[in-house]
């Protein structure tokens, strides 16, 4: 015999079940189960199969429910991202939902400038300690590009940008560790002026040029001995790549005009020097 309760209607109501209801929560076989409605009509009335069967149950107390027993659902085994995304939530934290604002964005770049140039000064000093070519070389072989001088300006200032980016917004946030310019206000009209200072220096930066002015000198001077540190650095490159003795360049370069005259004058003085050492007779012509 299953024992249960004949509970309200109301009750049932509060509770959201309608029709066929799961009674295994509420009755076990042969076993009393102590329920508690909010009906004040107390205690309630116990009734077995049997009554319910030949209908003495809930009589006078509204319409007939009819309950029986079913197995369990059990619930799926699903994970925590399965169940929001078949409810349709949307996966948190996400950085699409905000808004993009002047403080988050500078926040963001200052930290991709300081990776950029990180990656671009180890890749530089690798190059020039591991390589064969100098710095002067790079600079012919982008001359030689023949790039004109609007596209030269824009990639020069797209790689000054980082580093004047990272050192104005980098002091800004050192000033804040002064405990100054930390409202609101202050935080966006200082965040504004750095990003005008950043434009202005890097396009400064990218309009400069530097002009080396070459001298010749005729007599060899002797080469200063590097420090400790450049012997050590040149000694791993020579361990490393080996030790390649550079080729004296014998071919003198005449192409610049300026070039030219100074090369004619020097031949010309030399030419006078050893006509004057000669005895006279060598100096008449044959």
């Amino acid at each position: 015999m299953y024992a249960t309760h004949v509970i309200r209607r109301d009750f049932f109501r509060r509770l959201r079940i309608q029709g066929n209801c799961d009674l295994q929560q509420y009755a076990v076989c042969n076993q009393r189960i102590t329920l508690w409605p909010t009906s004040p009509a107390w205690p309630p009335r116990m009734a077995y199969s049997d009554d319910m069967a030949k209908g003495k149950c809930n009589k006078g107390r509204g319409p007939k429910i009819t309950m029986k027993i079913i197995p369990a659902s059990c619930p799926l085994n699903m994970s925590y991202e399965e169940r929001n995304l078949r409810l349709k939530r949307v996966l948190s934290p996400h950085l699409s939902i905000y808004k993009v604002q002047l403080t988050s964005a500078m926040s963001i770049l200052l930290r991709i400038s300081g990776a950029v140039l990180t990656v671009g000064i180890w890749t530089f000093g690798l190059t020039g300690l591991l390589g064969e070519r100098d710095i002067d070389d790079w600079a012919k072989m982008i001359e030689g590009l023949e790039i004109g001088q609007t596209l030269f300006n824009v990639l020069k200032f797209l790689i000054v940008l980082p580093f004047v980016y990272h050192f104005v917004a980098g002091s800004r946030h050192l000033i804040w560790h002064l405990n100054v310019l930390l409202s609101k206000p202050e935080i966006y009209a200082s965040g504004y002026v750095a990003i005008a200072v950043i434009l202005a220096v890097a396009a400064a930066l990218a309009m400069l040029t530097v002009e080396r002015e070459v001298e010749e000198v005729e007599e060899e001077v002797e080469e200063e001995q590097p420090n400790w540190f450049i012997r050590v650095i040149r000694k791993i490159k020579n361990a490393i790549v080996g030790d390649k003795p550079k080729e004296k360049k014998t071919e003198i370069d005449v192409s610049d005009e300026k070039k030219q005259k100074k090369y004619a004058e020097s031949s010309k003085k030399k030419q006078e020097k050893i006509l004057v050492d000669l005895p006279d007779d060598d100096k008449k012509p044959k």
